[in-house]
């Protein structure tokens, strides 16, 4: 009864984990790299304000809907005039770089989604899965804490805690150690991203994507879906054109035909998979950056590809960030010590700031006062500005 017990609570503690945990720091390089394709998505559409969003466009505005008709919210409803329209997008672009950085999270996420909801609603028939991924996840991680690290919001809560008010307090400010926050929402998230691949996977025509008996009597009955993709010619780019000239044939569509249905039909298995997620989140990961790549580079069918992308950061770990953070110190520059005039209160702000900022523990801070070493001549430029030194080098910038 005992061990059944104690299975029963490690099996539980695994769930919560895998389903409900999440890295605050992974969350936050998905604010950033989701954020920036909602920017793009709104930039994107610049060009096309006179010709879908504004009322001297293709749909007549004067000319009220059907009482039977699906009504969609959108703002733009209200704004119609081309002047208008365009103030409209950039508070909208502006929206979105605020929430990319991290500047009032919640709200500024809030604010984006309203805007970026209004623009999709104005047109729904130019609408395609690119933009309902874009339009469910802003909705569902905005109840995530996105801005509690790499973001203008973590910078000014550590700025309001008690300041240790002098260099060598701010070096032994101890780095946070609770980056694991529990939310049903990133279920949630998870949840959305293994049905996205599990239908793809069942709207999928098995004849078209699985290697058959080659039948006589039909020519494109085996593997060809991939094939068919490649003769788009309206949606290919210039590496797709170079696929479809030089790559792509019947075999080879088989092949990559079923390693798609593999992969599609295995995703939301490994996502949810509670066990042994460090092997099976990152191969996962790397699979799908790898898939999405592919067809964002070859076919230019919308933001799809480009938005599963940014949405990957979200399935990372705590393992995984410790194993980026490890490869991003190999490639930064040397640790550096930071000297700086103690009795300027501006100063002094900076390098909180600084520290703040450094997350890789790569800086540290010192006065002339401080007990270190100093670098040559800095007694000639301490006066005149903040003085860098890299001990190891002997490099000094000022």
């Amino acid at each position: 009864m005992g061990s059944s017990i104690y299975y029963i609570k490690e099996l539980c503690s695994r769930l919560k984990g895998a389903w409900f945990g999440a890295d605050v720091r992974a969350l936050a390089i998905f604010r950033i790299t989701f954020g920036f394709v909602v920017f793009c998505d709104i930039a994107r559409r610049l060009p096309y304000i006179n010709v879908f969003y504004s009322k001297l466009g293709l749909i007549d505005l004067a000319v009220p809907p059907s009482k039977y008709a699906v009504k969609s919210f959108s703002l733009l409803s209200s704004f119609t005039g081309p002047t208008e329209v365009t103030v409209f997008f950039y508070i909208a672009l502006i929206s979105a770089f605020l929430f990319i950085i991290g500047y009032r999270t919640k709200l500024f996420h809030f604010i984006t989604l309203v805007m970026v909801l209004s623009i999709h609603n104005r047109v729904t028939d130019i609408a395609n899965g690119g933009d309902i991924v874009l339009i469910n996840f802003l909705i569902w991680t905005i109840f995530l804490p996105l801005g509690a690290s790499l973001s203008v919001d973590s910078i000014r809560k550590r700025l309001s805690m008690p300041d240790p008010g002098s260099p060598e307090g701010l070096n032994n400010i101890p780095p946070s150690t609770n980056n694991t926050i529990y939310d049903l929402a990133y279920f949630v998230c998870l949840l959305q991203i293994a049905v996205i691949y599990l239908y793809n996977f069942l709207n999928k025509d098995g004849q078209r994507w699985f290697f058959h008996d080659h039948d006589p009597t039909n020519n494109w009955a085996d593997g060809s879906g991939v094939y068919f993709m490649y003769q788009l010619d309206a949606f290919l780019t210039p590496i797709g054109n170079f696929i479809q000239d030089n790559i792509i044939s019947i075999p080879i569509s088989s092949f990559l035909g079923a390693s798609v249905m593999l992969l599609e039909a295995s995703a939301p298995v490994l996502i949810l998979l509670p066990f042994y997620m460090k092997l099976s989140r990152r191969l996962l990961l790397v699979c799908l950056v790898l898939f999405h790549l592919s067809i964002g580079m070859s076919v230019s069918i919308g933001l799809f590809a480009w938005v599963m992308i940014a949405i990957f950061p979200i399935l990372l770990r705590t393992d995984d960030i410790k194993m980026l953070k490890r490869w991003v110190k190999k490639i930064s520059r040397r640790p550096i010590t930071v000297f700086y005039d103690t009795d300027c209160g501006f100063c002094h702000q900076t390098a909180r700031v600084l520290r703040s900022l450094d997350s890789l523990s790569n800086i540290s801070l010192a006065g002339e006062s401080s007990d270190v070493e100093k670098p040559p001549g800095y007694e000639w430029i301490k006066d005149q500005s903040i003085v860098v030194y890299e001990r190891s080098t002997g490099r000094v910038w000022h």
